[in-house]
């Protein structure tokens, strides 16, 4: 089977193991989101439908799953409890979060989660 693969040159450069020998067709300066941009300008909108199509399966991780976000975060973690996402402290400005993946959670629900948690930090 035969794909047309559109990605940046990071990806098709080889980069992350996914187009190591790949065939490129064409090579441009163009920026990925400024194509898509330009394409919904000129064809006059988009209509996007969430499909919810796809789920998070539970994960046993070898070690704690933390990331780094905006120390305001923690303010806004009673809105966002379900998520399993527990506020664990600050490092250098950020503040440290740490993510349970031991359960399994629809799409719908996960982004709906992560998008009303982001969305308190920057109102």
């Amino acid at each position: 089977m035969e794909f047309l693969v559109v990605t940046n040159n990071y990806r098709a450069s080889g980069g992350g193991d996914h187009l190591v020998d790949a065939n490129v067709v064409y090579t441009g300066t163009e920026v990925n989101r400024e194509v898509v941009i330009d394409y919904i300008r000129e064809s006059g909108g988009a209509d996007p439908q969430l499909t919810y199509n796809w789920s998070i399966l539970p994960v046993e991780t070898e070690g704690r799953v933390v990331f780094r976000s905006s120390p305001d975060g923690a303010d806004n973690m009673t809105d966002f409890e379900s998520a399993r996402i527990n506020h664990i402290g600050s490092e250098d400005d950020w503040g440290l979060y740490e993510y349970d993946l031991s359960y399994e959670e629809s799409s719908s629900g996960l982004f709906n989660r992560i998008r009303s948690f982001f969305s308190n930090l920057f109102n």
